[in-house]
């Protein structure tokens, strides 16, 4: 015979995810952006002749290469865009267009960052849909 429960029983454990290194493919599954414990990749498909694909390395910058890390506009272009700050100086670089991406692998790809630079670098999310303004230079 079952012994009767007095109460509510005791609250199942709340699943823990783990935040580290990620991988993210864009809609069209033609860039790759992959955050490491050494840094970031940012990876193009290109066609080859005849049929097939290869992956090239657009952007690889170490953490400490990465003063900062901002959604902006780029200099001629009304698309939103994921740049590095050099630590060195102000030079930016442009990592990847936002739209490529979905909101929650923005999401995923933020908690990822914090984690993976222990909170020294962050991507402030909120700046995605307003950047500020289109710059000129």
């Amino acid at each position: 015979m079952a012994t009767p429960r007095r109460g509510p029983g005791p609250e199942p454990a709340a699943e823990a995810r783990t935040v580290g290194p990620v991988t993210a493919r864009n809609r069209q599954r033609d860039t790759e952006f992959a955050l490491t414990s050494s840094g970031m990749v940012v990876r193009d498909k290109w066609p080859r002749p005849g049929g097939g694909a290869r992956w090239k390395i657009r952007v690889n910058l170490r953490w400490d290469d990465i003063a900062g890390l901002g959604f902006d506009y780029g200099s001629h272009d009304s698309a939103v865009s994921l740049w590095a700050v050099s630590p060195h100086s102000d030079q930016r670089q442009h990592i990847v267009d936002a739209r490529s991406f979905t909101p929650d692998q923005w999401d995923e790809l933020g908690r990822s960052t914090a984690a993976l630079t222990g909170g020294r670098l962050a991507i402030d999310l909120t700046k995605l849909d307003h950047p500020g303004t289109p710059r000129d230079s």
